[in-house]
């Protein structure tokens, strides 16, 4: 299974967050617009910006601001000229391509935010200690009675030399006592089971969920992951 993308304003907010520092003119982003990717990318991003302001802490708000501010007036455009140079892309392409990116980026922040200051039984973030091959576990539950649990789960194995692989399931399931088998949503075959006891979660995958190139070659998710809270 391949990485995942999951802030972009729209033009109007970004004016409003970034003033002058907008790096694009009205000209260029209307013309990026046209592109069906950007475009989708840019939706993704308010929705990832409207998750942040309700899951962050105000000085967490407030410091995503300032560093949005620096991305818009240089970091967007550094990154999207790397994708144009390493993969030979078109420039809405790759446009796209870092605004998916800074999306998926803030929306995990502001959901690790949330859920170290939430935790709720089972409800939590969780790590798995592994300096080789660290894992993180995102366990989102509506409380007593609930039984639908929503889960993200993403583990990276860097080899070196750029090659880095990864294992990643974006998911629900429904809650039997203390356990889960949570199917992926856009591939339902592929599933992992997690039983939590107390701090910790127990993820375990079948052997079919490796034989379908669910991960990256050498990938491995299973372990214990222990809850991590705000100090």
């Amino acid at each position: 299974m391949g990485l995942k993308r999951s802030f972009v304003l729209s033009a109007a907010l970004l004016v409003f967050v970034a003033g002058s520092a907008f790096a694009l003119t009205d000209a260029d982003y209307k013309k990026l617009m046209k592109n069906e990717d950007f475009k989708a990318a840019d939706a993704q991003l308010n929705v990832a910006w409207k998750l942040a302001k309700s899951r962050l802490t105000p000085a967490e708000f407030e410091a995503l601001k300032a560093d949005q501010k620096k991305w818009i007036a240089s970091g967007r455009d550094t990154a999207a000229a790397a994708q144009i140079k390493e993969y030979e892309m078109e420039k809405a392409d790759a446009y796209a391509a870092v605004t998916e990116e800074r999306a998926a980026a803030i929306t995990r922040n502001a959901n690790v935010s949330y859920l170290k200051r939430n935790p709720n039984r089972i409800q939590g973030y969780y790590v798995r200690d592994d300096k080789d091959e660290p894992g993180t576990l995102q366990v989102f539950w509506e409380g007593p009675g609930a039984k639908t649990v929503r889960v993200s789960l993403n583990v990276v194995l860097d080899q070196g030399g750029g090659n880095v692989r990864e294992g990643n399931l974006d998911g629900g399931g429904t809650l039997n006592g203390s356990s889960v088998t949570v199917a992926d949503d856009e591939e339902p075959d592929a599933k992992l089971n997690i039983k939590f006891t107390g701090d910790a979660a127990e993820v375990t995958a079948p052997p079919e969920f490796y034989e379908n190139g669910f991960v990256g070659q050498g990938v491995t998710v299973g372990g214990t992951y222990r809850r991590v809270t705000a100090k």
